[in-house]
C-alpha cells in the first residue's frame, strides 16, 4: 500500500509502482495498434472516398476516434510512468493519469451511443 511521506506527500512502493510499470507495458502495445489501426483506416478512408464515399467516411471517422483514443492513452502512459519515476508527486500523477483514462472512456462511450443509434435506425428502416 502507498505510503504517507513525512511532507504528506505519497509514495507508493516497489511493488506497486512495478505493477504500474506493468500496466504501462500494456497501454504502450495498445497505444501502437491504435495508432496502426488509424494510419491504415485513414488510407483507405482516403481511397474509398472517390469510389464508395460512405464507406471511406466510415474509415476516415474510425481513424480520427482510433486516434482520439491513442492520445488519451499517450498521457495516461505519461502519467503513469511519472508516478514510478518521480518521487513525492504520485497522487497528482495518477488523478492525471486517471483523468486521461477518463476521456478514453468518453470517447468510447460516445462511439458505442452512435453505433447503438445507427443499428437502431437500420432495424427500424429494414421494417418500414
Amino acid at each position: 500500500m502507498a505510503r504517507r511521506k513525512a511532507d504528506g506527500g505519497y509514495e507508493f512502493t516497489g511493488r506497486e509502482n512495478r505493477a504500474i510499470l506493468a500496466l504501462v507495458r500494456y497501454m504502450v502495445a495498445v497505444q501502437w495498434v491504435l495508432v496502426v489501426v488509424a494510419v491504415l483506416a485513414g488510407l483507405a478512408g482516403a481511397v474509398q472516398l472517390r469510389t464508395a464515399w460512405p464507406v471511406g467516411v466510415a474509415a476516415v471517422a474510425t481513424a480520427v476516434v482510433n486516434m482520439v483514443l491513442a492520445g488519451f492513452t499517450f498521457r495516461a502512459v505519461g502519467s503513469f510512468r511519472l508516478i514510478v519515476d518521480t518521487r513525492g508527486e504520485d497522487v497528482d500523477h495518477l488523478m492525471n493519469a486517471l483523468l486521461a483514462l477518463k476521456g478514453v472512456y468518453a470517447v468510447q462511450l460516445c462511439g458505442f451511443t452512435v453505433q447503438v443509434v445507427a443499428a437502431a435506425l437500420q432495424l427500424a428502416a429494414g421494417r418500414a
